[in-house]
């Protein structure tokens, strides 16, 4: 699993579909601080 800011939905796309990543989450709120 990785972080992508929402701006960045284009690479986290792309991170997913070459395998690099197998799960893209998207951060639309940006003072969301995932795990804490």
């Amino acid at each position: 699993m990785k972080f992508f800011d929402f701006e960045d939905i284009n690479e986290a796309n792309q991170a997913s579909v070459s395998g690099k990543v197998i799960k893209p989450v998207w951060i639309i709120d940006k003072n969301c601080k995932p795990g804490e």
